[in-house]
């Protein structure tokens, strides 16, 4: 993938020192919140949507338009660590919609070097609902139809970004949404702090990506055939024998086992899967 970081540090003016970073189209609604510095996001006070030790979500309403905090805490904080993860998240936004995919409009992100927090500001998707919560929403007797025509999405999606070296890493449905972008019904990408781009071992970071996407669909709504139909959305004009497209099914399922012995599942897998 030749579009990486440099191509978009253009995109992005640094304030605080340094520290905080934001996004060109981003500098109105910065303003517009009083933000001036990394600890000014981060004390921002909004919907708070989670909290836990290492991060809070909080949801903020700004007139008509709505904007998702995420303020990261590093566990090592004592060891003299900052966080960072904020900052990269930001900048995997920038390089994805660099690249034609759909994300949230990323606003600025930042480190507190007192605290040790990072944060991360983007724009809020309209009309968004994640992919997990629609599936479940979905009658596999009357929505066949429409459950089919959104996994034939998902996995052109899921082959560009690999064909353009981006690799999820935590591709589970609830970090991908059906929303609207200038009126129209898009699929966009969530949650893509670990996006690796251009890895070495391309195929382990694959197979890890369809093995999450995998363990996250419902069996009693996405069946053996509508996986099969993905793969072979996904694999395109890409030729495999029985014997390789046997042994690709396998190692997605070993990884996906492995997955959800010890990721607590957003949505359940049982009573189905590729066997």
């Amino acid at each position: 993938m030749s579009t990486g970081l440099s191509s978009v540090r253009g995109r992005v003016t640094r304030r605080d020192d340094g520290q905080l970073h934001v996004a060109v189209e981003g500098m109105a609604t910065l303003a517009s919140l009083s933000i001036h510095s990394a600890r000014d996001a981060i004390a921002l006070s909004g919907r708070v949507l989670r909290d836990l030790p290492d991060r809070k979500n909080v949801y903020l309403a700004v007139g008509d338009k709505g904007y998702y905090l995420k303020v990261l805490r590093t566990r090592w904080r004592r060891l003299g660590r900052v966080d960072r993860r904020g900052v990269r998240e930001f900048y995997n936004l920038l390089v994805c919609a660099e690249h034609g995919f759909a994300v949230p409009q990323p606003i600025a992100a930042g480190i507190d070097a007192l605290s040790g927090e990072s944060f991360v500001l983007a724009r809020e998707i309209e009309a968004g609902v994640t992919l997990d919560a629609l599936v479940l929403d979905l009658d596999p007797g009357v929505d066949r139809s429409r459950m089919r025509a959104l996994l034939l999405e998902v996995a052109d999606l899921t082959k560009s970004l690999h064909g353009k070296g981006v690799f999820h890493r935590d591709y589970y449905l609830c970090h991908l949404m059906l929303g609207k972008a200038g009126g129209t019904e898009t699929l966009f990408l969530l949650d893509v702090e670990r996006v690796l781009l251009e890895p070495a071992r391309r195929s382990r970071w694959r197979i890890k990506d369809l093995a999450a996407l995998s363990s996250s669909a419902p069996g009693n709504v996405v069946s053996r055939s509508d996986r099969l139909r993905f793969l072979k959305r996904y694999l395109g004009g890409s030729f495999l024998s029985p014997r390789k497209l046997r042994g690709l099914i396998k190692r997605i399922l070993r990884k996906e086992e492995r997955i959800l012995s010890h990721v607590p599942k957003k949505v359940s897998s049982e009573d189905g899967g590729w066997e």
